[in-house]
């Protein structure tokens, strides 16, 4: 777990098997940028905005949570209906001036002799005019070996686009 920085998972392995994808960073690196720090098992994406920004976006990649700094965490133990358990949570407000100020407090939770985790976020929007939000539960599996993707869209131009203008980052 990173509990100051984005409150990301940055790896999991569960019955003795890693679940986390692999990547270039063997560890990970404290900056607010998404592809300086780029490997986690999961993270939180968005809040003010989501993905990859377009050609009049100026939103970072997959928004301001992968790697928002945290001041308050918390690491608590206890015990309720399913037995033991340790989580971890924080508290970090995101302000810029005339745009957004809300507070973020996600929770993760570890339940004794479990092979999940219960993950959850609060946002809470503390500007006095509403706020768009968009959120994504970002995970990074690591799939099985021999293993086979499979989903529910067709393989056609129908349903498949493909973006014609890519981030200044892509050559």
């Amino acid at each position: 777990m990173l509990p100051f920085q984005g409150q990301q998972i940055w790896d999991a392995t569960f019955l003795g098997r890693s679940l986390t994808m692999r990547s270039m960073f063997d560890e990970p690196v404290a900056t607010r940028d998404y592809l300086s720090n780029y490997g986690a098992f999961f993270i939180h994406c968005g809040a003010t905005a989501m993905g990859n920004p377009g050609p009049d976006d100026r939103h970072p990649l997959h928004g301001d949570l992968p790697n928002a700094p945290y001041q308050d965490v918390q690491l608590i133990a206890g015990s309720n209906s399913e037995g033991p358990f340790m989580a971890l949570t924080g508290r970090c407000r995101q302000t810029v001036a005339f745009s957004h100020d809300y507070v973020m407090e996600p929770t993760v939770r570890l339940q004794l002799d479990a092979s999940s985790l219960a993950v959850d976020i609060v946002i809470e929007n503390l500007k006095r005019s509403a706020m768009e939000l968009m959120y994504l539960a970002h995970i990074n599996f690591k799939p099985a070996d021999g293993g086979r993707l499979v989903d529910t869209v067709a393989d056609d131009s129908a349903d498949i686009v493909v973006r014609q203008t890519l981030p200044p980052f892509f050559t």
